[in-house]
């Protein structure tokens, strides 16, 4: 005999199985209090649900056994509601609608066959208040961003949402468990490319006693997020895996057990997987993506005359059955970075996926010349269609809104905090992009290929600044040129192929460094380099790490014919690298860019034109004195807004007076100050650390001048709205204490740097002035109120202090010394001399 309830005196029948629902023909209304059901899923957990009455609150019980792993309260404040619960073999849905159907909710909430899990997705419209989930237990164990965390439950504070400011994906990684009696329930950050309204969609924690309640916001309009609830044994939620993965090498270890659900449970699932890697058999014939088998045979015999372009790469050496089995081990380990959880290590992200384009071009080289068995290219091309289509999803890199400009609509920018990590895309793109020019007849390819061009366009339209800086690649050197060139030139290819060298931006943006190379420079063996503002170093040519991208010249010079000589030019200035020891982009796609120049023989190339002074937006200013003299000088300003890699470099300088490196960055770019505002030549804080690397404000040169005298000018502006205290962490300056420093390069006529800096707001009325100086010996001189610094035995340089400092430490670093004077606030005036004694 079914039950029955009264709603406004009407008979509702709620029915006892599948499809459980309250139902009225009239207005719905409140009421007290209905059954509590309670579903059972095949014997693995059971939720107890009280649907809310109108305007009420609908409670959910989540466990297994007798035991409850989480309570959830989920409120509705409308006066007329309606709820319905029904179930779908392990499925369960729970929905609400609104008077007139002003806001509709839903949840499903799916068990998981092998692991202890709730997949949960949410659907919301319409403007609903916050709801809250309770978990018991006295420890919380928290994992975002870039660290597992294990604190007491009271007074804990943690966000768990679509996006992290340390890689700038979405939380992949993020996870938070508490724990009680041996066995954890918490919540793991799922799908987050299905994550709408970012700005606003996210779970706050927060701790009281033995209770961690977690808050889900739902913001207006139309809302949707994917997650997991957990519950399992302590030492499996939490278990770290210090062992690495191959080339990943976590150095921390990774949480395996929320990393595994995330890609079993996210966009890596297994029938996915295994839908996705399907090719025919017979497998069709790759081919080589550069040409076709002949010319790949012509360049494989240069290499035989040219061993120095193989770099120990086995493929180019001719030992083809090991390039096979390096091949299709690289694409393995990336398989299974991606769907057992390794790639989710905190450090981990596509960069670490850079092996996977030059294994796909072997896979092509090798299938071109026969070199492959039947098994090894049916496995090859199941792994490339497998990974090119996971990192093409949005779940796994948000692209769908990553190439939305700052100015538009959408733009996510401000939840990035200034950082929209445009090489973890472009490593991505360019891979899903080389595997649709590999597998050209893959029924997907096209779609890969089309998804790669779309990305590329977006990305030269939102983040190239006018003139070539390139968003964030002006500190990862030439990075970006090292995934975009080998797609850049298989496109070319393709029958109906695209040249993305006529392109004036993609032309800007392969021309950016060759205007800042260095005068030929002593310490590199008269080589020149690229001034190490950001990662990379200031290196010679043939130093066993060295990283200034030299052989990529080369690769522009066989790229952009039209631009032949000036990247020629560069490459031969720049120290003629041909590969890198034990690097698979480098030694594997090298050939393939410098056997046209060989064939055409690389001859000498004319010098370019390169202007004499430039303002470059999102990078700073340069100015350049007697080019392609032996008096050749360069001095190079960093201030702008393009972000610039944790390096709070702004209002920096690097100094070339006579074809010598006078001021560089701590360790010319490398060093334990590498990321800290010390280790650049700025005006600092006491105690303090200006943040300046996550947010877009305006770090800006102010002015650009050469003077009647014959003085090159430089001034910049850069402000300070946050001081670092901790991992990824800030505390915003308020408006009227901000501290700003003003700062005026006046480079003499006769050879002097004249560097005034008017410093305002400093907490204290204190500030720090920084030099460092790759020079032999350094001392005070008291006498002329200087630091001299000896550079050799014939030349020195001397720095004149405005007056005397509080204190002055000079510090030997391992390159460099460091020059740090401590001063009252004022305007200063600092003198740098290049003398010969």
């Amino acid at each position: 005999m079914p039950q029955q309830y009264s709603i406004i005196g009407q008979p509702v029948v709620k029915s006892s199985g599948r499809g459980a629902a309250i139902e009225s023909n009239t207005r719905w209304s409140a009421v007290q209090q209905f059954a509590r059901y309670t579903f059972d899923v095949d014997g693995r957990f059971w939720m107890r649900a009280a649907p809310a009455p109108a305007g009420g609150t609908l409670c959910l019980e989540f466990g297994r056994d007798d035991l409850v792993w989480a309570t959830a309260k989920i409120p509705f404040h409308d006066d007329y509601c309606i709820t319905e619960i029904s179930r779908n073999g392990r499925e369960i849905r729970l929905r609400a609608i609104g008077q007139d159907k002003e806001w509709t909710w839903q949840m499903r909430l799916r068990q998981d066959v092998t692991d202890p899990v709730i997949h949960a997705v949410e659907v919301t419209r319409g403007q609903l208040p916050a709801w809250q989930m309770e978990l018991a237990g006295a420890t919380l164990h928290t994992h975002k961003g870039i660290a597992l965390h294990s604190t007491p439950v009271d007074g804990s504070r943690f966000r768990l949402g679509a996006f992290t400011q340390h890689g700038q994906l979405f939380d992949l990684r993020d996870w938070i468990f508490v724990e009680q009696d041996g066995y954890c329930s918490g919540v793991v950050a799922l799908k987050p490319g299905s994550w709408s309204a970012p700005a606003q969609n996210f779970i706050t924690a927060m701790g009281n006693g033995q209770t961690l309640e977690l808050q889900f916001p739902r913001p207006g309009d139309r809302m949707v997020r994917s997650w997991l609830l957990v519950h399992a044994s302590t030492s499996e939620a939490i278990r770290l895996n210090r062992e690495g993965i191959d080339y990943f090498e976590p150095k921390d270890g990774y949480p395996e057990f929320p990393a595994r659900l995330l890609a079993r449970h996210g966009y890596a699932r297994p029938e996915r997987i295994a839908n996705i890697s399907s090719v025919p058999r017979p497998v069709p014939r790759s081919r080589f993506p550069y040409g076709n088998a002949e010319d790949l045979r012509q360049i494989l015999s240069l290499c035989r005359e040219h061993p120095q372009l193989t770099g120990g790469c086995p493929f180019w050496e001719g030992r083809f059955d090991e390039a096979a089995e390096t091949m299709l081990n690289a694409l393995r380990t990336a398989l299974r970075a991606l769907t057992s959880g390794a790639y989710l290590h905190p450090l981990g992200n596509p960069v670490a996926l850079r092996p996977v384009a030059p294994a796909i071009i072997m896979y092509s080289m090798l299938d071109a010349l026969d070199a492959l068995s039947e098994s090894q290219r049916f496995e090859g091309a199941s792994l490339i269609s497998a990974l090119a289509e996971l990192l093409m999803s949005r779940d796994f890199y948000p692209h769908h809104v990553a190439m939305i400009p700052e100015q538009q609509s959408g733009c996510v920018q401000q939840i990035y905090a200034g950082m929209l990590n445009q090489n973890f895309n472009t490593d991505r793109y360019a891979t899903v992009g080389i595997a649709g020019c590999a597998l050209h007849w893959h029924r997907h390819a096209r779609r890969w290929l089309a998804h790669a061009m779309q990305q590329l366009d977006a990305q030269l339209d939102s983040y190239l600044y006018p003139g070539g800086t390139w968003e964030e690649s002006h500190t990862y050197a030439n990075h970006v040129k090292l995934c975009l060139l080998p797609l850049v030139e298989a496109v070319k290819w393709l029958p109906d192929g695209q040249d993305w060298t006529a392109d004036r931006r993609f032309r800007e943006l392969c021309r950016f460094f060759v205007q800042l190379l260095s005068p030929p420079d002593k310490l590199l063996g008269g080589a020149r380099g690229v001034p190490a503002i950001g990662d990379h170093g200031y290196r010679p040519p043939r130093h066993p790490d060295h990283y200034s991208y030299s052989y990529l010249f080369a690769w522009m010079a066989s790229a952009i014919p039209t631009d032949r000589d000036y990247f020629l030019w560069a490459w031969q200035q720049s120290g003629r690298q041909l590969t890198l020891p034990h690097h698979a982009q480098v030694n594997v796609l090298s050939p393939i860019f410098f056997a046209p120049l060989l064939r055409n023989v690389m001859g000498p190339a004319a010098q370019p034109d390169l202007p004499e002074r430039a303002t470059l937006a999102g990078y700073g200013a340069y100015c350049r004195r007697d080019f392609g003299q032996p008096s050749e000088s360069l001095l190079v300003v960093r201030c702008g807004d393009a972000w610039g890699h944790y390096h709070p470099d702004q209002g920096s300088f690097w100094w070339w007076s006579h074809c010598r490196l006078l001021c560089a960055d701590a360790d010319l770019g490398e060093g334990e100050l590498k990321f800290r505002h010390d280790g650049h030549n700025v005006v600092g804080y006491i105690d303090r650390e200006p943040m300046q690397y996550l947010w877009r404000h305006p770090y800006t040169v102010e002015q650009l001048a050469h003077l009647a005298d014959g003085t090159d000018r430089i001034e910049c502006r850069v402000p300070c709205y946050a001081w670092y205290i901790g991992e990824q962490k800030a505390e915003p300056i308020p408006p009227d204490k901000r501290p700003v420093v003003v700062r005026r390069f006046d480079w003499l006529a006769d050879g002097v740097l004249r560097i005034v800096d008017l410093s305002a707001g400093a907490p204290g009325g204190r500030i720090t002035w920084n030099l460092h100086v790759p020079a032999a010996d350094a001392r005070y001189d008291s006498s002329e109120q200087c630091i001299i610094f000896q550079l050799d035995d014939r030349e020195q340089l001397k720095v004149k202090l405005p007056f005397a400092p509080e204190s002055v430490q000079l510090r030997k670093l391992k390159v460099t010394w460091h020059l740090r004077c401590v001063y009252e606030e004022r305007e200063l005036v600092h003198e740098l001399h290049h003398v010969s004694v």
